[in-house]
Protein backbone atom coordinates (compact mmCIF):
# COMPACT_ATOMS: atom_id res chain seq x y z
CA UNK A 1 0.00 0.00 0.00
CA UNK A 2 2.96 2.21 0.78
CA UNK A 3 4.39 1.78 -2.60
CA UNK A 4 0.73 2.91 -4.29
CA UNK A 5 0.82 5.97 -2.20
CA UNK A 6 4.68 6.51 -2.94
CA UNK A 7 3.90 6.19 -7.06
CA UNK A 8 0.75 8.62 -6.77
CA UNK A 9 3.12 11.19 -5.07
CA UNK A 10 5.67 11.14 -7.95
CA UNK A 11 2.86 11.24 -10.26
CA UNK A 12 1.12 14.18 -8.53
CA UNK A 13 2.12 18.17 -9.63
CA UNK A 14 1.73 19.50 -6.01
CA UNK A 15 2.98 17.99 -2.29
CA UNK A 16 1.81 19.28 0.71
CA UNK A 17 3.80 18.04 4.13
CA UNK A 18 2.71 19.58 7.30
CA UNK A 19 4.76 18.83 10.36
CA UNK A 20 4.71 19.74 14.30
CA UNK A 21 6.81 17.61 16.47
CA UNK A 22 7.57 14.91 15.11
CA UNK A 23 8.67 13.50 11.40
CA UNK A 24 7.05 9.58 10.78
CA UNK A 25 9.26 7.29 8.51
CA UNK A 26 6.73 7.37 6.04
CA UNK A 27 5.65 10.70 6.11
CA UNK A 28 9.61 11.32 5.23
CA UNK A 29 9.60 8.38 2.72
CA UNK A 30 6.57 10.61 0.62
CA UNK A 31 8.78 13.43 0.94
CA UNK A 32 11.80 11.44 -0.51
CA UNK A 33 9.55 10.49 -3.10
CA UNK A 34 7.96 13.27 -4.08
CA UNK A 35 11.11 15.22 -3.95
CA UNK A 36 13.08 12.83 -6.36
CA UNK A 37 10.51 13.01 -8.58
CA UNK A 38 10.87 16.81 -8.75
CA UNK A 39 14.43 16.30 -9.40
CA UNK A 40 13.70 14.19 -12.45
CA UNK A 41 11.04 16.01 -14.19
CA UNK A 42 10.33 19.18 -12.22
CA UNK A 43 6.85 17.96 -10.43
CA UNK A 44 5.65 17.65 -8.36
CA UNK A 45 5.95 21.22 -6.61
CA UNK A 46 7.14 20.06 -2.89
CA UNK A 47 5.94 22.56 -0.46
CA UNK A 48 6.84 21.86 3.41
CA UNK A 49 5.35 23.47 6.18
CA UNK A 50 6.48 23.52 10.14
CA UNK A 51 4.18 24.51 12.88
CA UNK A 52 5.43 26.90 15.05
CA UNK A 53 4.81 25.12 18.39
CA UNK A 54 5.89 25.13 21.64
CA UNK A 55 7.18 22.08 23.11
CA UNK A 56 7.25 20.62 27.08
CA UNK A 57 10.20 19.60 28.09
CA UNK A 58 8.68 18.11 30.50
CA UNK A 59 6.45 15.59 28.06
CA UNK A 60 8.39 15.88 25.29
CA UNK A 61 9.19 12.89 23.15
CA UNK A 62 12.99 12.62 22.71
CA UNK A 63 12.58 10.47 19.43
CA UNK A 64 9.91 12.63 17.74
CA UNK A 65 11.62 15.93 18.45
CA UNK A 66 14.82 13.97 17.35
CA UNK A 67 12.97 12.90 14.29
CA UNK A 68 11.82 16.54 13.51
CA UNK A 69 15.80 17.84 13.92
CA UNK A 70 17.27 15.21 11.67
CA UNK A 71 14.60 15.82 8.80
CA UNK A 72 15.02 19.55 9.18
CA UNK A 73 18.74 19.41 9.12
CA UNK A 74 18.26 16.56 5.47
CA UNK A 75 15.92 19.65 3.94
CA UNK A 76 18.91 21.86 4.45
CA UNK A 77 21.39 19.65 2.71
CA UNK A 78 19.09 19.25 -0.05
CA UNK A 79 18.38 22.91 -0.56
CA UNK A 80 14.94 22.57 0.11
CA UNK A 81 13.94 25.39 2.65
CA UNK A 82 10.70 25.15 4.28
CA UNK A 83 7.83 27.49 5.35
CA UNK A 84 6.74 27.91 8.78
CA UNK A 85 3.40 28.81 10.14
CA UNK A 86 1.50 29.69 13.28
CA UNK A 87 -1.91 28.30 12.69
CA UNK A 88 -4.39 27.68 10.04
CA UNK A 89 -5.08 31.05 8.81
CA UNK A 90 -1.23 31.52 8.59
CA UNK A 91 -0.94 28.42 6.60
CA UNK A 92 -3.87 29.05 4.46
CA UNK A 93 -2.64 32.67 3.51
CA UNK A 94 0.90 31.01 2.89
CA UNK A 95 -0.29 28.55 0.68
CA UNK A 96 -2.78 30.57 -1.26
CA UNK A 97 0.31 32.72 -1.96
CA UNK A 98 2.05 29.86 -3.49
CA UNK A 99 -0.67 28.68 -5.59
CA UNK A 100 -0.94 32.41 -6.69
CA UNK A 101 2.95 32.33 -7.87
CA UNK A 102 2.13 28.86 -9.96
CA UNK A 103 -0.67 30.19 -11.36
CA UNK A 104 1.30 33.67 -12.33
CA UNK A 105 4.36 31.70 -13.61
CA UNK A 106 1.93 29.88 -16.46
CA UNK A 107 -0.47 32.48 -16.49
CA UNK A 108 -3.02 28.95 -16.25
CA UNK A 109 -3.01 25.60 -14.74
CA UNK A 110 -0.95 23.01 -15.96
CA UNK A 111 -2.61 21.06 -19.28
CA UNK A 112 -2.35 17.60 -17.74
CA UNK A 113 -2.72 18.23 -14.02
CA UNK A 114 -2.31 14.91 -11.88
CA UNK A 115 -3.75 14.99 -8.48
CA UNK A 116 -3.04 16.96 -5.94
CA UNK A 117 -1.41 14.77 -2.67
CA UNK A 118 -0.94 15.44 0.80
CA UNK A 119 0.29 14.11 3.75
CA UNK A 120 -1.90 15.91 5.80
CA UNK A 121 -5.81 15.37 6.57
CA UNK A 122 -6.84 15.97 3.68
CA UNK A 123 -8.38 14.52 0.67
CA UNK A 124 -6.59 13.66 -2.39
CA UNK A 125 -7.70 15.79 -5.27
CA UNK A 126 -9.00 14.77 -8.10
CA UNK A 127 -7.90 16.24 -11.37
CA UNK A 128 -10.35 18.51 -13.48
CA UNK A 129 -10.59 21.90 -15.30
CA UNK A 130 -10.40 25.18 -13.65
CA UNK A 131 -8.72 22.90 -10.85
CA UNK A 132 -5.51 25.24 -9.68
CA UNK A 133 -8.05 28.22 -8.90
CA UNK A 134 -10.65 25.88 -6.92
CA UNK A 135 -7.99 24.86 -4.67
CA UNK A 136 -6.71 28.00 -4.32
CA UNK A 137 -10.10 29.22 -3.52
CA UNK A 138 -10.15 26.68 -0.84
CA UNK A 139 -7.04 28.50 0.88
CA UNK A 140 -8.90 32.17 0.66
Amino acid sequence: LQDEYNNAVRAADVFVSLFSTKTGKFTEEEFDAAFGAFKNRNRPYVYTYFKATEVNAASAVREDLQSLWAFQDKLKALGHYPTNYDGIEHLKRQFRDQLDKLLAMGGHEPANMGPIVTTAAVPEVKPERGLWQKVRDIFR
